[in-house]
C-alpha cells in the first residue's frame, strides 16, 4: 500500500512539472504573436518604400469582358397595329386602304371592291335580325350559324364594313378567310398593313422577314426562287447541295413589300416566317461550293 501510494504521488509531481511547463510555452507564444503584429505594418512599410520605381505589379484580377453583339444597321420597325371598333387587323387595314382610294379618286368611277368573307358576332336574337334586316337591305349574303345562333356569316364589300361596325346591333367581326390563304397570319397582316399604306418605309428601307415557303414542283420552285432574287430577297442558301436538302422548302429573307407578290407566284402552297424582323448583319448568302479541279 505504501508503495502504491508513492507511486501516484510521483505520478502527480510529473503531471503539475507538464503543466507548468505548457503554461509558459503558451505564454511564449502570445508574446511572439503580439510582436508580430507590432512589427508588421512597418516591415511592409520598409519592404514597399525599398521596391524600385516603376517596377512592375501583378495584374489584378479583373472579370472576364463580355461579348458585346454589334448594333442593329436598321431599327426594328415599331408596327401599331391598331384596329377600329369591332373589327380585327385584316378587317380594319380593308377600310382604311378603301377610304384611301375614295379619297384619291372620288366615289364617281370607283370599282367596287372584292368581297369579304366575315363572321358577325351579336349580343342576342333582337341584334341579330336588326343586323340582318340591314344585310338584306343592301343586298348581302348571309347565313346563321349552325353551331351558335348569335353568330352570322356574311360576304361583304369593303365599302360597307364601317357603315355595319358603326349599326347599334353589331358586336364583333372578324375575317375568316385571310386575304392570302398560302400566307401565315403574322404575314397576313404585315401585307395587309402594306397593302393600306401604313407601312410607308417599306419602299425605300424595307425591313425582311426569314421565310420558310413551301412550293410545290420543281419547275416553279425555280421561277418562285429567280422571281425572289430579282426583287431583292436574299437566298438563305447559294449552293445547289444545302439548296436541294431544303426542297420543296425554299428559305430565303424576303422584304416585307414582296409578300402579296410572293403569295401570287404559282406552285407557291404555304408561307411562313421564322424571324422578323431580321437585321442586315444576319442576312447572308452562302456561296458556291467550289468546282473540283479534276479527277484525282
Amino acid at each position: 500500500m505504501v508503495n502504491l501510494l508513492s507511486r501516484y504521488r510521483l505520478v502527480a509531481v510529473i503531471l503539475y512539472n507538464i503543466a507548468n511547463v505548457m503554461a509558459v510555452l503558451a505564454l511564449a507564444m502570445l508574446a511572439v504573436s503580439i510582436l508580430i503584429v507590432a512589427c508588421g505594418p512597418a516591415a511592409q512599410s520598409a519592404q514597399e518604400s525599398s521596391a524600385p520605381t516603376g517596377a512592375p505589379t501583378a495584374p489584378a484580377d479583373t472579370p472576364t469582358p463580355r461579348v458585346s453583339l454589334p448594333p442593329l444597321s436598321t431599327p426594328p420597325p415599331t408596327i401599331d397595329f391598331t384596329t377600329r371598333a369591332g373589327m380585327d387587323i385584316l378587317l380594319t387595314a380593308e377600310v382604311i386602304k378603301y377610304e384611301k382610294r375614295q379619297s384619291a379618286g372620288g366615289v364617281s368611277g370607283q370599282a367596287e371592291p372584292e368581297l369579304i368573307r366575315v363572321r358577325i358576332f351579336v349580343a342576342g336574337a333582337q341584334e341579330r335580325e336588326a343586323i340582318i334586316a340591314f344585310l338584306d337591305l343592301h343586298g348581302v349574303e348571309h347565313s346563321i350559324s349552325q353551331y351558335k345562333d348569335s353568330v352570322l356569316y356574311a360576304t361583304i364589300p369593303a365599302s360597307l364594313l364601317a357603315t355595319l361596325a358603326a349599326h347599334p346591333s353589331f358586336g364583333e367581326m372578324h375575317r375568316t378567310i385571310p386575304r392570302y390563304p398560302n400566307l401565315s397570319q403574322g404575314l397576313n397582316n404585315l401585307a395587309a398593313w402594306y397593302e393600306a399604306g401604313l407601312m410607308p418605309e417599306e419602299d425605300t428601307n424595307p425591313t425582311y422577314a426569314a421565310l420558310m415557303i413551301g412550293i410545290e414542283g420543281d419547275e416553279n420552285y425555280d421561277n418562285v426562287r429567280q422571281f425572289l432574287k430579282d426583287n431583292g430577297a436574299v437566298m438563305r442558301h447559294e449552293d445547289a447541295d444545302a439548296d436541294a436538302r431544303w426542297k420543296p422548302v425554299l428559305v430565303a429573307f424576303v422584304p416585307v413589300r414582296l409578300l402579296p407578290a410572293l403569295a401570287g407566284q404559282t406552285g407557291v402552297r404555304d408561307t411562313h416566317s421564322v424571324g422578323y424582323p431580321v437585321p442586315e448583319e444576319q442576312r447572308f448568302t452562302k456561296e458556291p461550293i467550289p468546282a473540283a479541279s479534276g479527277p484525282r
